[in-house]
């Protein structure tokens, strides 16, 4: 149980940062701040692309263990440095709606690093759950963290409304200063004392390239 509380956790401040980009995010920058839809399509849509990075992300995270654990902390940078791009947006796309050539360039970089952030998490995530669950228990976790991040969405778009029940830069401001601190909040939850530490023998088996240590 506890680990399917973890692994949902995770779910849900993953959930908290695409719900507030496909819900608020989406709405205040097209009908409150007429932005070109097409546009923000295009910015919001830039995430998907970082999935061949994904590789990349997993030789360094089975190489390069941080404090001992190979997959925690590195969940734990994906979704506290993605989560950081939030409080930048409210002033970007309000200078994006003034025709800042300037801000549209930002906006553009704080998508990228939000996307590259993503895939660090979901390669992450997933091969934290292969190394720290049996495999008769892996479909009930997948089960109940993806359920659960689809049930949050709903109740954070409720958050939103009464933090944000209108547009205005003030207030945007204030529910997107938020979300560091919700997700570093569940991203610490989510992985604490899940992964076991590895020893220095089994770091400097991983550094030589030998096979893994804790392979299932």
């Amino acid at each position: 149980m506890k680990t399917k509380l973890q692994f949902t956790l995770s779910k849900l401040g993953i959930a908290w940062m695409f719900a507030l980009v496909t819900i608020n995010f989406n709405r205040v920058t097209i009908y409150e701040l007429g932005i070109s839809a097409l546009l923000i399509g295009v910015m919001i849509g830039l995430y998907p692309f970082f999935g061949p990075f994904q590789p990349m992300f997993r030789r360094i995270t089975d190489r390069y263990p941080i404090l001992g654990y190979r997959r925690s902390p590195y969940l734990v940078i994906g979704m506290v440095a993605g989560s950081l791009v939030f409080p930048f947006l409210p002033a970007v796309v309000g200078a994006m709606a003034a025709g800042s050539p300037i801000a549209l360039m930002a906006g553009f970089v704080l998508f990228f690093v939000f996307g590259a952030m993503i895939a660090l998490m979901a390669n992450t995530y997933l091969d934290l759950i292969a190394e720290c669950t049996r495999e008769d228990e892996r479909s009930g976790v997948f089960a109940a963290a993806w359920t659960g991040q689809t049930a949050i969405i709903v109740v954070w778009a409720l958050v939103f409304r009464v933090l944000m029940p209108d547009y205005a830069p003030a207030r945007m401001q204030v529910l997107y200063a938020l979300t560091p601190l919700v997700v570093t909040a569940l991203a610490i939850a989510s992985v604490w004392k899940l992964e076991r530490r590895l020893s220095p023998q089994e770091i400097a088996q991983l550094r030589r390239g030998s096979a893994d240590p804790i392979a299932n």
